[in-house]
């Protein structure tokens, strides 16, 4: 399976960074392909058009971090959204990022949701939501979310499972990711399957 990893945070000092370095890494230990994406890394401008119509206006005319993006996101089998929860709602570089592309490059595909805070809800609430906002998008949301409260406690800055978090927590969240990636694989085979004899609608 082809993971396209996408963090939402860009803020100084981001705990998502540590969330989503996890993921990332228990995605290569189940022998998955990982693109990493960073939107701060990218560093696009305020949407002004989907990719597509950009694309028709020829090179030069849009950012050219977005060919490297649409090729990533097109391989892809599946996505994981990694977001805080900012007013009720996902991160909007997060947002920004995604709404360049559309069903030309994620149509039929499944996605896992990953929130995080740093209190006791693990951005519960931006995960809600995001269900609707990943079936705008042409993806199929996986059943399962994956929220991980206390974050900056339970997880080191390179990502791993802090010696120092509580035991319990740390049992629970290692449970719950790997019980995250198992259904995620499972819609990615079931969907690819199902895209490979064509999209009917």
């Amino acid at each position: 399976m082809i993971v396209s990893t996408v963090l939402g945070s860009t803020r100084s000092g981001r705990v998502g960074l540590r969330v989503a370095r996890n993921i990332e890494a228990l995605l290569a230990s189940k022998g998955h392909t990982v693109h990493f994406i960073d939107p701060k890394a990218y560093d696009l401008p305020l949407l002004d058009n989907r990719y597509k119509f950009l694309k028709a206006g020829g090179a030069g005319s849009y950012p050219a971090a977005l060919d490297e993006l649409h090729a990533q996101f097109t391989a892809s089998d599946a996505l994981v959204l990694v977001t805080p929860e900012y007013n009720y709602g996902i991160a909007p570089p997060l947002a920004n990022l995604l709404n360049y592309f559309w069903f030309e490059e994620f149509r039929g595909k499944p996605a896992g949701v990953v929130t995080y805070s740093m209190g006791a809800f693990g951005g519960a609430r931006a995960g809600v939501v995001s269900r609707p906002y990943v079936a705008g998008l042409g993806m199929v949301s996986i059943p399962t979310q994956l929220a991980v409260p206390a974050a900056h406690a339970l997880l080191s800055e390179e990502g791993a499972v802090a010696a120092s978090a509580d035991a319990t927590s740390a049992k629970f969240y290692k449970e719950n990711a790997e019980a995250f990636v198992r259904e995620l694989a499972w819609y990615s085979d079931a969907l690819s399957a199902a895209r490979a004899k064509g999209l009917g609608w």
